[in-house]
C-alpha cells in the first residue's frame, strides 16, 4: 500500500499514495504522538470537487493527478505525506528542535507550491483545486475522523471558540489543573460510610464542568490522556485521605473507551502500585448510560479488573439500559441508581420499579445504591423498600479531601 518515497529516506519521510495505508500511518502517528505530551501541524489538501473530476475526466485520470501532486509536493519539500480519503491529503509540516527556523514549512507555502503547479496528463494542462488548511492536534482533534470533518459545515467563530476550549484543556491537563472532592455513600439508617465517590473537578476561574471537560478531551483524542492523569490526582488524594480513613474504600469514574482501552489496567496498576494503595480498595464507576454494543468484550475487560483485586460498580444506572437483564451477565460488586428516577419516585409505578431492583440486587448478590436522595422523605421511602445505601445531598455534599479527613479523626476522638 505505501508507495516508495522520492526523498532519500524512507522510514523518517514516507509518502502514502494509498488511502488504506496513508489513514492507518497517520492514525499510528498521532497516537504516538499525542500519548507522548506532543502537538502535530498538519497541512490538509481538499479536492472537494474529485466527483465532478470524475464525472468529467474519469477516475484514472483524476487519480494520476492527485498522486502527482502529492508526490511533487514530497519532493519539493521532503515531509510525511499521507494520503487519507478519495479527496483528502495531509502533509505533516511540524516544527522540530533540528530544523533551522528559515527552512520551516507553513500550509501558506504548500497551498502556494499547489497554486504555481502544472499537471501534464494526456496532453492535458491540470490545476488541481485543492483547499489547504491547517490542523494542529490535539488542539484541533487527534483522529483521522476531526481531519475530514468538512470544515464548511462550521462557522468561523464557532472554531475558534471550539479551538479555544480545547486549547484550554490542554493546558490545563499540562498544568496538573485538576482536583478531586470526594462524596460519601452513606447508609440510610446508621449514616455510616460505604466508600467516598472521587469527583473530579476544574481548578481556577470560569471552570468546565466534568461532562463538558470529559467530552472535549475525547473529541481531541486525549481521553485516556486524561483519564490516566485524573487517576494519579485521584490516588494521591487517596493515599492522603488514608492515613487517617485506613481502611476506607474510594471510588473512580470511568468511561467505556477506558475500559477497552489496551493499556488501562496496566495504569491503573501502576498508579496504585506508586502510591501503595490496596487495590481491593478502589471501586471503578461505569456510566451507564454509555451504549455497550461490544457487551462480551466488556464483561472480559471488567472480569480482567475484578481479578485483579478491583470492585466494579455502574453508575446512572437507568438511563440507558431497556431492561435490568442487560445488568446481570456483568460482573458487578454496586449498582448505583440514577437519580432522575428519584425525581419522580413519588409515583407509584416508580415505586413498584424500585422494589424490583432491590430484589433483583438481593438475588445476584449485588449491592443497591440509590443516588439523588435530596430530602428526608425520599431517604425514608425508600428504607421502606428495603434500600440501605444511598448518596445525595441530604445525607453529605461533595467535599475537599481535608473535610474527611476531619469527619475520621472526630469519629475516631
Amino acid at each position: 500500500d505505501a508507495l516508495p518515497a522520492i526523498s532519500d529516506s524512507m522510514i523518517a519521510r514516507p509518502v502514502y499514495l494509498h488511502p488504506s495505508a496513508g489513514r492507518e500511518s497517520l492514525k499510528q502517528r498521532l497516537t504516538s504522538e499525542i500519548q507522548s505530551g506532543n502537538s502535530i501541524d498538519l497541512a490538509v489538501l481538499r479536492l472537494s470537487l474529485y466527483d465532478d473530476l470524475v464525472s468529467e475526466y474519469g477516475q484514472q485520470r483524476v487519480e494520476y493527478a492527485w498522486q502527482e501532486c502529492l508526490l511533487q509536493l514530497h519532493q519539493m519539500f521532503g515531509l510525511p505525506t499521507f494520503r487519507i480519503n478519495a479527496q483528502t491529503a495531509t502533509i505533516d509540516i511540524t516544527a522540530s528542535s533540528n530544523v533551522p527556523l528559515e527552512t520551516l514549512v507553513t500550509s501558506s507555502d504548500i497551498s502556494a507550491a499547489i497554486d504555481a503547479m502544472t499537471l501534464s496528463i494526456d496532453d492535458m494542462q491540470w490545476n488541481l483545486p485543492f483547499e489547504v488548511t491547517l490542523h494542529q492536534a490535539p488542539v484541533d482533534g487527534s483522529t483521522v475522523a476531526s481531519i475530514e470533518q468538512d470544515r464548511n459545515l462550521e462557522t468561523e467563530e464557532s472554531r475558534l471558540i471550539q479551538k479555544l476550549h480545547r486549547q484550554r484543556l490542554l493546558d490545563h491537563m499540562r498544568n496538573d489543573g485538576f482536583l478531586f472532592h470526594f462524596q460519601p455513600v452513606r447508609h440510610l439508617a446508621t449514616n455510616d460510610t460505604l466508600y467516598y465517590e472521587g469527583l473530579a473537578r476544574w481548578t481556577g476561574l470560569d471552570p468546565m464542568s466534568p461532562p463538558e471537560f470529559i467530552s472535549l478531551s475525547q473529541s481531541m483524542g486525549l481521553g485516556f490522556a486524561l483519564t490516566k492523569m485524573l487517576f494519579g490526582v485521584f490516588c494521591r488524594d487517596v493515599k492522603t485521605m488514608l492515613k487517617t480513613l485506613g481502611t476506607a474504600r474510594f471510588s473512580f469514574n470511568m468511561t467505556l473507551a477506558d475500559v477497552l482501552h489496551p493499556d488501562f489496567q496496566a495504569m491503573l496498576l501502576e498508579h496504585c502500585a506508586n502510591h501503595t494503595i490496596n487495590r481491593r480498595q478502589i471501586i471503578l464507576e461505569l456510566t451507564e448510560s454509555e451504549n455497550l454494543d461490544n457487551r462480551e468484550m466488556v464483561i472480559r475487560k471488567l472480569s480482567q479488573l475484578k481479578e485483579a483485586g478491583f470492585q466494579i460498580a455502574i453508575d446512572d444506572f437507568g438511563k440507558a439500559f431497556s431492561s435490568l437483564e442487560r445488568i446481570i451477565a456483568l460482573p458487578l460488586d454496586y449498582l448505583k441508581l440514577d437519580s432522575l428516577v428519584m425525581k419522580d419516585s413519588d409515583r407509584p409505578e416508580i415505586q413498584v420499579l424500585l422494589s424490583h431492583i432491590v430484589e433483583m440486587c438481593h438475588r445476584i448478590n449485588v449491592t443497591l445504591i440509590a443516588e439523588g436522595i435530596e430530602s428526608s422523605l425520599q431517604r425514608d421511602l425508600l428504607r421502606t423498600l428495603g434500600y440501605n445505601w444511598g448518596q445525595g445531598y441530604l445525607l453529605a455534599m461533595p467535599s475537599m479531601p481535608i473535610a474527611w479527613i476531619h469527619e475520621g479523626q472526630r469519629n475516631d476522638g
